[in-house]
């Protein structure tokens, strides 16, 4: 079998061909890109072992090379870069596997192994159809309807991401990194540019659509919202009023048309009442014609029972109007009848004289008036009070815009004041004093979050500091061993217990490395459990019988007491602290002395105690025994202490499950409190 392996790091290269060498492999080294790119492409290999961060040509670049060329060779990257995206990249590209630095040898060669036996990889499709839109993988060319479609480089890989991809949505930092090979979010519209200038070539002149960008609304702006409100609001208002307005105004007019049309009614009933005094037709119509005077606009007319016209005015026609069945005994302004005729608008209304009046018995009059005028003046009415409105609902809006504006300048001030805060300026704080009442909650959560910043920023530059002085021991015992064991010719024994010496420092930082991540893990995501129920009494033993050999070479008594119902808790979570709290006790216990492990519970809480004799730990140290990397011994000195994480990860365990763990020092004895909640 034949290998490439691409690695600038030199060391880290050239053990791994041996290694690969020494299990019976073929293997060729290359140490940059750009080697390893023409090697890859011109040479056939069974496998290629690939970093990532490499001089001239990236690892990325060469498996797009190696699939875009059709090579189906199994790819696995050997990188430092073990980010989630970063491993997602890879696997996306073509690779077939990722390993991530540093690793075990063992579990390289497993994997090596494991796809050699599953031989390469199915061939690719070289062509990708989606509706009538084709893509011509080998000859990088693009038809749609037939018709040839003429793509940059980067056009048609985003496009070809696309069609490889379709159905689903596709974030912006995926496609950067696919295309572009950028590996960071950018503010830039790139994306946005290219998607536009593809679509436009892609989709312009075809029907369906292919490409789809789906937009996420953005929240109305607070003035845009209280502007519209007030204004809406305003509009409302408005609308009422006038609409009461019009409505009095018309009810105003239709009972003085009512009063007039009773007066014209009540002096046309009188000469009808002297037709019992037998007076002459001709003379009852004259005394019909001047009994009604001053009043402009007015008709009338006076009709028999079987509704023939004994006098009518000029002007409409009243006969409909008095054979109807809409008659009255008495005027009101609801009993008037509106009607139109030749263009022109009347209200009027049939008064029905009593049957009892022997005077005149039966008549009927009519009485009509035109109020065109009154529509008129109702027109103009409404044009006026609508004009009015939309008036004063712009300076109602402007009002409201200019008061959201002046109303914001306090947020705007506060916005002004946090864009000055730096990393070198978190002591900073908002007096919450100097904004609004409405604000002012606001201020003191924003203060809140940033003494947590600040307390958080300060504990990590400690925490670099204090890394950077953990892994420095350790480097300068290998460099130190190492340049003493070249000084002169040694033996095989010697360089084996030199390798040896060396292999317990890497193992040191192995496990430091370890720690931090778990650390990193549970403070990142403390909801991450696997919650079980758990019987502390045998959880106890089992800890018991893993320490019983160290406890009896130190001639340390391991003694348990007390009782507690079963707890839920991550069972691996809580097993490790109580074993960092359980060696930390035996560490520091005096020879012949007894560790005491106590339970105890109530209705809410489970305490778990582990107290040993030693030394007292001052007051000004026991709040610091929880920070990382943290020791009583101001000289650091190791002796058989680990890197100082254990408690660290005690306590993270303990906030993680919503507990907390707490340090008391006597003269003679300390001990450390584990609370847990019952049901986690």
């Amino acid at each position: 079998m034949k290998l490439l392996v691409v690695e600038d790091e030199n060391k880290t290269a050239d053990y791994v061909r041996q290694g690969l060498m020494e299990a019976g492999f073929v293997v060729d080294l290359a140490r940059n890109g750009l080697d390893g790119h023409h090697l890859a492409m011109s040479e056939t290999y069974d496998l290629v072992v690939l970093d990532v961060m490499l001089p001239d040509v990236d690892g990325w670049r060469i498996v797009r090379s190696l699939r875009d060329a059709g090579k189906q060779v199994p790819v696995l990257f050997l990188t430092a870069r073990g980010s989630v995206d970063d491993r997602v990249k890879g696997l996306e590209l073509g690779a077939d596997d990722y390993l991530v630095k540093p690793f075990a040898f063992s579990e390289l060669l497993a994997r090596v192994r494991t796809l050699l036996r599953r031989g390469s990889a199915p061939s690719q499709p070289d062509r990708i159809q989606v509706a009538d839109l084709v893509l011509d993988l080998p000859r990088r060319r693009a038809t749609r309807a037939g018709q040839r479609i003429n793509l940059t480089s980067k056009e048609f890989a985003l496009l070809e991401l696309l069609a490889r991809r379709q159905g689903e949505v596709l974030p912006r930092s995926l496609i950067a990194s696919q295309v572009w090979d950028m590996n960071f979010d950018s503010d830039s519209n790139v994306i946005d540019v290219a998607i536009r200038r593809l679509r436009a070539k892609i989709d312009d002149a075809f029907n369906p659509k292919l490409i789809h960008t789906p937009r996420r609304s953005r929240p109305a702006s607070l003035a845009l919202r209280v502007t519209a409100l007030v204004g809406i609001a305003t509009t409302l208002v408005f609308l009422a009023f006038n609409w009461v307005v019009v409505r009095s105004l018309e009810h105003h007019f239709a009972q003085q048309d009512a009063h007039e049309l009773d007066a014209v009614v009540t002096a046309l009933a009188e000469p009808l009442r002297q037709i019992a005094n037998d007076m002459d037709k001709d003379e009852l119509r004259q005394h019909l014609a001047n009994a009604v005077a001053g009043h402009h606009g007015m008709t009338y007319g006076v009709y028999d029972r079987p509704g023939n016209t004994i006098y009518a005015t000029p002007g409409p026609d009243l006969s409909k109007l008095a054979s109807s069945k809409k008659l009255v005994n008495r005027i009101t302004a609801d009993d008037l009848t509106v009607w139109q005729e030749n263009q022109r608008s009347y209200r009027g209304v049939a008064l029905q004289l009593p049957a009892d009046d022997s005077a005149a018995p039966g008549y009927r009059i009519v009485a009509a008036m035109d109020i065109g005028f009154h529509l008129d003046f109702l027109a103009e009415f409404k044009r006026m009070l609508w004009w009015a409105t939309c008036l004063v609902l712009c300076i109602a809006l402007g009002v409201a815009w200019l008061a959201v504006q002046w109303g914001h300048l306090p947020i705007r001030k506060v916005n002004e004041e946090i864009r000055t805060i730096r990393s070198s300026k978190l002591d900073v704080r908002l007096d919450p004093l100097d904004v609004p009442i409405e604000l002012a909650e606001l201020v003191v959560a924003f203060n809140d979050m940033l003494a947590r910043i600040e307390e958080g920023f300060v504990r990590l530059s400690h925490f670099s500091a204090d890394i950077a002085h953990e892994l420095r021991t350790p480097v300068t015992n290998l460099i130190t061993q190492s340049h003493v064991a070249l000084g002169q010719p040694r033996s095989a024994e010697e360089y084996r217990e030199i390798l040896y010496s060396n292999l317990e420092e890497f193992d040191r930082m192995s496990r430091m490395i370890g720690d931090m991540l778990f650390l990193a893990q549970t403070e990142n995501d403390p909801r991450n459990l696997r919650l079980g129920e758990i019987d502390l009494a045998e959880l106890i033993r089992g800890l018991f019988d893993y320490f019983e050999a160290l406890a009896e070479d130190r001639n340390i008594t391991l003694y348990a007491k007390g009782a507690a119902e079963p707890i839920r808790a991550d069972r691996e979570m809580l097993l490790r602290a109580l074993n960092n709290l359980l060696s930390n006790a035996i560490r520091h216990t005096p020879y012949g002395s007894r560790i005491t492990v106590a339970l105890a519970q109530d209705e809410r809480w489970t305490t778990i105690s582990v107290e040993n004799p030693g030394e007292r730990i001052s007051e000004a140290d026991l709040p610091k025994l929880f920070d990382r990397f943290f020791r009583v011994d101001p000289a650091r000195q190791r002796k058989n202490a680990g890197a100082g994480l254990g408690l660290a990860i005690v306590k993270s365990i303990a906030e993680a499950h919503g507990g907390h763990v707490q340090a008391t020092s006597s003269d003679t004895a300390t001990k450390f409190d584990l609370t847990l909640p019952r049901i986690a």
